[in-house]
């Protein structure tokens, strides 16, 4: 089917493909632009078999040749398979494209042994789908002499990604993870609950307790300026435990995913046992990468409020020529100490992950010392200028200018 880009800007049925911003531009310029055009079919491929633009002639009207129409629309997940889009952009990244797959295939395997309903935590739902098979329990790291506080975050920052998987899992499956999440609590301490198959008191919660426990957690956050769970200290933790306690007659909650397998449309994946060990496998080379480009971002950039991009995180002994204040908590401490990455990739290795590779760590190492020492040629120099001082301090600040340079 040919059309022409008029008629594309002016019939409702592309009224949901097509932006307003294009047409803007259009109607101001009377034509796209390369990079509108090459949007323009990235949004067609979702709904249509092919896309393709027609230049224009004397004689004839620019227009975009489109394929037979798909039954239902691609996933961003399935436009990274096809090659549509780039792996590695927002969370489309290789090990979520890799997890989907294997997903999938847990998935038909439940509908075919009749599975109706069943609820899980994410990471069981990880564990179960075999996707996570080859990574260690996380409390395997305890026995590395590594800062305690710092292990605790690792758990909780490893599990975080990996939870987010689940989410990405579902999103591409069109599944409401909102309408599919369920609160449970512990209920040992309530004398009127029921003990289930396992001998384990648990209960649902109520959307009445879920709203409150939010509201308390929030409030927490702002009371002690915690932004993520996984940094909060040790009173903020205490108070939510002891809240806990008071209203829920528990000493912990936990979140599940419940699905209606049935409910859930999934093309037909049978992966034979080789090829989901060979997926295993590419699932931890990939979300190691991932990780570990994390982290030296974490390591060695941080983000200033009220400048744009990233800057620079000054490490320790920077820190200390600059007069400028100090982390004391995990894991920030461990960030500008530089040892971040390395107790990083250690915990990894515990959790069954393969050595890392340090050749993006050291090349942003050279990096930051290079353009922190003309940073505080910059910064010595302003100050100077600003400042009137005796010979004396010039000479003192000059031996701290000297240190700065062999630090860097």
């Amino acid at each position: 089917m040919k059309i022409t880009i008029d008629e594309l800007f002016s019939t409702i049925e592309f009224e949901n493909i097509v932006k307003e911003q294009w047409k803007k531009q259009y109607k101001e310029t009377g034509k796209l632009q390369t990079r509108s055009k090459k949007s323009l079919i990235i949004e067609l491929l979702k709904h249509y078999q092919s896309a393709e633009y027609v230049k224009g002639t004397k004689k004839t009207k620019a227009s975009f040749e489109l394929g037979d129409k798909l039954n239902a629309e691609l996933s961003n997940a399935e436009m990274v398979e096809k090659g549509y889009r780039k792996a590695n952009a927002g969370n489309i990244s290789n090990h979520n494209i890799i997890a989907l797959n294997i997903f999938k295939n847990y998935l038909n395997q439940l509908k075919l042994k009749e599975v109706e309903t069943i609820s899980m935590t994410r990471m069981k739902w990880l564990k179960s789908a075999g996707i996570t098979t080859m990574i260690a329990d996380l409390n395997e790291i305890d026995k590395l002499e590594i800062n305690k506080d710092f292990k605790n975050y690792y758990k909780d920052d490893t599990a975080t990604a990996l939870k987010s998987i689940i989410s990405f899992c579902l999103k591409q499956l069109s599944i409401d993870e909102k309408k599919a999440t369920v609160y449970y609590c512990d209920a040992e301490n309530d004398d009127k609950a029921e003990t289930d198959e396992n001998g384990n008191k648990k209960r649902l919660m109520t959307v009445t307790e879920v709203k409150a426990m939010k509201s308390f957690v929030e409030s927490l956050k702002e009371k002690y300026n915690v932004k993520k769970f996984q940094v909060a200290n040790f009173e903020f933790k205490n108070e939510l435990r002891n809240w806990y306690r008071d209203h829920l007659k528990s000493e912990a909650i936990w979140v599940e995913i419940e699905l209606d397998i049935n409910e859930i449309n999934v093309e037909q994946i049978e992966l034979n046992s080789k090829e989901i060990d060979e997926l295993r496998s590419d699932f931890m080379t990939e979300f190691q990468k991932y990780r570990n480009k994390l982290y030296v971002r974490r390591e060695f950039k941080r983000k200033i409020k009220g400048q744009k991009g990233m800057n620079w995180r000054y490490d320790i002994q920077v820190l200390d020529l600059l007069e400028q204040r100090k982390s004391v908590i995990a894991p920030y401490l461990q960030m500008e100490e530089r040892t971040y990455f390395q107790f990083m990739v250690e915990l990894d290795e515990a959790a069954g992950f393969d050595q890392a590779d340090w050749d993006e760590y050291n090349e942003t190492d050279k990096q930051y010392k290079n353009d922190v020492k003309n940073d505080d040629v910059k910064l010595i120099e302003e100050w100077r200028q600003a400042t009137e001082l005796s010979n004396k301090q010039y000479e003192e600040y000059d031996d701290m200018f000297t240190t700065a340079i062999a630090i860097a």
